[in-house]
């Protein structure tokens, strides 16, 4: 079936010609066969931007369908399309800059779709980069974004400028050839040349025709080969005068893209997206046959194995030189592929959706449990904590009566034994006491003021000279560190820290503390409390923060193991995190921070 749209009008008989011809013949042939090839370079130059912009879009389509396709199931072997969608369309942009390098005003066009075009891969791109590090979530929200189509949206209408843009120039070019052709004839009818000399107007308008009826050809086979359906009819019948094999390969029924019946009888089985059959009248196609202009309509038909297939078609007409409507054409991408892409992300969504409700009560579920756990055992620590006081002290009193009213009983080792059971009374009220700070802290609520941290940290220092006035320590504190925090907790904090320091260079000949702030990589503002003592080694810095866990024996440095613990929840409740850096015999340096509100200028 060869296109009716490149058919020559009624010629002159060039018998007349012949007999009328006149001198000018020479200069109105050359004339008419330059204008012919012209005409004919500039139909296939246009014709050749219509199908490379029907190819990129082709490459576009592909490019998704292979993302899509990885973006489900994750699988390398589906970006293959995707890769060669890339290439082509890349070769296909390449193409349209040299055909359109002529004409500046074009050229800026591509230069937009070009730019459209990048966006769009680079959104391809970054989807397949979150599926990559399985961040499926972060991809199914970009694409649910709708980016990815606004874009393609506006590359359909970038494309379709360009399409009206080069039909528009095509009509123009085929005007200026018609004017051509009656100049030629007005000066062949008047010339009165010599027969000799008609004879060669007429071989060359001879040689002009079959170089067109070539282009038409040719460029016949581009829309046959076109991997998009395209068909056209005539208005007076509505018969289809012309369809590639893509177009035949979608529809099965030719007569359906008009509502005729087809050749078995049969009515046109075209529906509309949402499964409503068209009438006749509302086909694409029978409308362009009207006069308008059909933008990107979904159809959906049966294939002869009873599988749907879906299209996105769209359709206008044809104008003749004088406004009527010569044709209408329809063009029909094939969206079945993508549309099953699109039904199982939608299933893969719900499948996401219902798990991730599922995950998120049994969170909640475990949490509550967890935070129930949490309470019952403070609760059952401040209790045990609370009734061992009484008994405690008891003890610890009859040992002191016993020591001082009936020392001179004792041998000199039951007056060891009884000292001895003095020390473990006194250190059994000091962890209880400590396990009652733990408890008391636990349950304390946060109140953050403005809290200047030298000051405070002075104060301690001051305390602990006062009870220890033989030490010499060099102690170096930061003026101006203010923060947002709790004084009564951050005050207990520093009490354990600066203590722990205090404690650990006792047995250092220049013993050295610091306290200061500092920024560290992954943290920003950190405070620290920094010694030169007796140091520890890195490998066992976990366990320091659980209670009783102690890195020395009582009998070296004394303590109970809850200073550390006391501080970790300090800083937990301020939203901070605290850690170490030590080395054996090198001192010790915590740092914390103290969450949001660590800006150094609270």
């Amino acid at each position: 079936m060869t296109s009716p749209i490149s058919r020559s009008s009624a010629r002159t008989p060039w018998l007349l010609v012949v007999v009328l011809a006149a001198a000018v013949l020479v200069c109105s042939s050359l004339f008419s066969f330059r204008s012919f090839s012209r005409s004919t370079a500039l139909v296939r130059r246009t014709a050749d931007v219509q199908v490379e912009l029907q190819r990129l879009l082709t490459s576009l389509v592909n490019a998704e369908t292979g993302q899509r396709g990885y973006l489900l199931s994750g699988e390398e072997e589906f970006l293959e399309p995707y890769h060669a969608g890339v290439h082509e369309a890349e070769s296909r942009l390449s193409r349209l800059r040299e055909l359109l390098a002529h004409d500046g005003g074009r050229l800026r066009s591509l230069v937009d779709l070009d730019a459209l075009t990048d966006r769009w891969f680079a959104n391809l791109a970054r989807l397949i980069e979150l599926r990559r590090q399985g961040r499926v979530k972060d991809a199914l929200d970009l694409e649910r974004s709708r980016l990815g189509k606004q874009t393609m949206d506006e590359i359909r209408v970038r494309v379709g400028e360009i399409l009206d843009a080069e039909e528009a120039l095509l009509a123009r070019r085929r005007r200026a050839a018609d004017r051509g052709d009656r100049v030629t004839v007005f000066l062949v009818s008047s010339s009165g040349a010599a027969l000799g000399l008609a004879l060669a107007v007429g071989a060359a308008a001879w040689r002009t025709s079959v170089q067109r009826r070539r282009s038409d050809a040719e460029r016949d086979e581009v829309l046959a080969q076109l991997p998009v359906g395209v068909a056209l009819a005539e208005p007076r019948t509505g018969a289809i005068v012309y369809a590639n094999q893509s177009m035949k390969g979608l529809t099965g029924e030719l007569g359906w893209l008009t509502g005729q019946a087809s050749a078995g009888g049969r009515p046109g089985a075209l529906r509309r997206a949402d499964g409503q059959l068209y009438r006749p009248d509302e086909l694409p196609l029978s409308r362009a046959l009207r006069g308008e202009v059909v933008p990107d309509e979904e159809m959906v038909t049966t294939s002869s194995n009873g599988g749907e297939v879906w299209m996105l078609a769209s359709a206008a007409p044809v104008h003749g030189p004088a406004g009527e409507v010569r044709f209408g054409v329809v063009v029909a991408k094939d969206m079945t592929e993508k549309r099953q892409a699109e039904r199982a992300l939608a299933q893969a969504n719900d499948a996401l959706a219902r798990l991730n409700a599922e995950l998120e009560t049994r969170v909640a579920d475990r949490t509550t449990a967890l935070q129930q756990a949490n309470s019952e055992l403070e609760a059952f620590s401040y209790s045990v904590s609370h009734d061992l006081r009484a008994p405690v002290r008891a003890v610890a009193g009859y040992c002191r009566i016993l020591d001082e009213e009936y020392a001179g009983a004792f041998d000199e080792e039951g007056r060891d034994t009884l000292a001895r059971a003095l020390a473990a009374a006194r250190r059994m009220g000091q962890l209880i006491d400590d396990l009652l700070a733990l408890s008391r802290l636990t349950r304390a609520e946060l109140r953050r003021e403005r809290v200047d941290l030298s000051e405070l940290a002075r104060g301690v220092i001051g305390e602990l000279r006062h009870r220890h006035p033989t030490r010499d320590v060099d102690v170096r504190i930061e003026d101006g560190l203010v923060d947002l925090c709790d004084p009564r907790l951050i005050r207990v904090a520093l009490e354990n820290l600066l203590g722990n320091a205090w404690k650990f260079t006792s047995k250092t000949a220049r013993a050295e503390i610091a306290f200061g702030v500092t920024q560290r990589a992954g943290a920003g503002r950190a405070y620290f409390v920094r010694d030169n003592g007796a140091g520890f080694d890195m490998e066992y810095a976990d366990k320091l923060f659980g209670a009783f866990q102690r890195l020395h024996a009582a009998s070296e440095f004394e303590g109970t193991g809850i200073g550390l613990a006391i501080v970790q929840r300090v800083i937990a409740k301020h939203g901070g995190r605290a850690w170490f850096d030590a080395a054996v015999g090198r001192g010790a340096t915590l740092y914390f921070t103290l969450g949001t509100s660590s800006s150094g200028d609270a």
